[in-house]
């Protein structure tokens, strides 16, 4: 009989939620995001875990989204193709910043979308569940974009 290795133990939780909030290079963020895409930072907010809005001088603001390292660069480039495949089917959501909107900082990935400001808040429409129910359907019709076909569902959410 062919002895087979054991699997190797899967992390604990603590050290998989520890992973997810790592990064490294915030602070040279700015300098990388003036080389990589031209943008002057005046001022850096958090929104998230890697996850910032870049206000920029006299210009609408963008938010980039700083990946930890262990996540592959495959997965943000499946972020970038359905960003870029809804902007092209005109759903409402996100747009990639430029034509380059991905880039590497210090090993992990960076991807820089427009800022959307809210909108102000809209009366009521007669039948919210039907209006939400056509654009889940209208997002379901969509072809799935190369790139984002086979990349597992679900996340552990901080």
């Amino acid at each position: 009989m062919i002895p087979v290795p054991d699997d190797p133990p899967a992390p604990s939780f603590d050290a998989t939620r520890s992973r997810m909030y790592q990064r490294r290079g915030i602070d040279t963020l700015p300098a990388h995001l003036e080389e990589a895409f031209g943008i002057t930072v005046t001022k850096i907010h958090q929104l998230d875990v890697g996850v910032f809005r870049v206000d920029r001088p006299k210009a609408a603001p963008v938010v980039v989204r700083l990946f930890s390292e262990r996540r592959a660069r495959s997965g943000a480039l499946g972020d970038l193709a359905v960003l870029q495949q809804l902007k092209s089917a005109g759903f409402p959501a996100e747009r990639p910043f430029g034509p380059e909107p991905l880039s590497i900082h210090e090993g992990q990935s960076v991807l820089v979308t427009d800022f959307v400001r809210a909108a102000p808040k809209a009366s009521s429409p007669p039948r919210p569940v039907m209006a939400l129910g056509a654009l889940v359907g209208r997002l379901h019709r969509l072809a799935l974009p190369t790139g984002a076909a086979d990349r597992p569902a679900g996340a552990l959410h901080h």
